[in-house]
């Protein structure tokens, strides 16, 4: 194998092209890049953080690159709707003073209003181990809270008393949503049908629960505060086609009223 074939075949070309994009975009600048982080007894390295020019919003970047991968989101075709809500991870403070306002996830109403899928296929998959996408979106959430955490330490109200993180997933895989009907789901084998429609698309929410870290503070008496901590407990984790992310960097955008959530 050549030296070029021995750089390409890992993920560190695509990072680094990756931030030299966000370098060249308007409004977004790398703030960090391979960050180490620290999460209880789990640790490793964010592969890029980027900021916004208010010095308020923030992106955790994970690149995965692959082969010749397609990645398939599943929906049902009954239930297709596109979202703007988004859990972010949210440290508010008061002017001038180090208590919080607020301190962890949060769901808000962001651009872009892209489809949302909990289902992810990945063709040549072990079916027997943990999904990857699930794998890969659980560490990136942590690694979220560990920058947020870490950044309490190291950053002053003067740089900015309200810091924004969202999860992001950046691929070189293409991105296919299936919408299937899933009354004509064969129950006996498992399987969809042909009625199945299959589109590519170039960015998509992916929202499952992976492991977030949240305080329930009461036990459920109902159905509703069942489904109120079900919902606390998810995450949303943006996955981006890396051919598309000058796109999705202007597509995206945060509330003006962004304050009146937390409040």
């Amino acid at each position: 194998m050549s030296l070029i074939k021995y750089v390409n075949s890992s993920g560190f070309p695509l990072q680094l092209a990756l931030a030299n994009l966000v370098k060249n975009t308007d409004g977004w600048s790398v703030l960090y890049e391979e960050h180490n982080w620290i999460h209880d007894e789990d640790n490793g390295f964010i592969d890029i953080v980027i900021e916004d020019t208010s010095k308020t919003w923030l992106m955790n970047i994970e690149c995965k690159r692959v082969k010749d991968t397609k990645w398939i989101f599943l929906r049902d075709k009954s239930k297709v709707h596109r979202r703007r809500y988004t859990k972010v991870w949210v440290s508010s403070k008061k002017a001038n003073e180090d208590s919080f306002i607020f301190f962890g996830w949060l769901d808000i109403v962001m651009e872009p209003n892209i489809p949302q899928s909990s289902y992810c296929v990945v063709p040549g998959q072990d079916a027997k181990a943990r999904p990857m996408l699930e794998r890969i979106a659980a560490i990136v959430v942590k690694s979220t809270e560990a920058l947020a955490k870490q950044e309490t330490e190291t950053l002053s109200n003067r740089y900015s008393d309200l810091r924004i993180y969202q999860n992001v997933i950046i691929t070189t895989a293409e991105l296919y949503l299936c919408d299937t009907d899933v009354e004509k789901i064969n129950i006996t084998a498992g399987e969809i049908d042909e009625s199945s429609e299959f589109t590519m698309v170039p960015y998509l929410r992916f929202r499952k629960q992976v492991g977030a870290e949240v305080t329930i503070s009461n036990p459920a008496n109902d159905i509703n505060e069942l489904e109120k901590i079900t919902t606390n407990k998810e995450s949303t984790v943006f996955i981006v086609n890396s051919a598309h992310l000058g796109e999705f960097l202007e597509e995206c955008e945060m509330p003006e009223d962004l304050r009146d959530f937390i409040l």
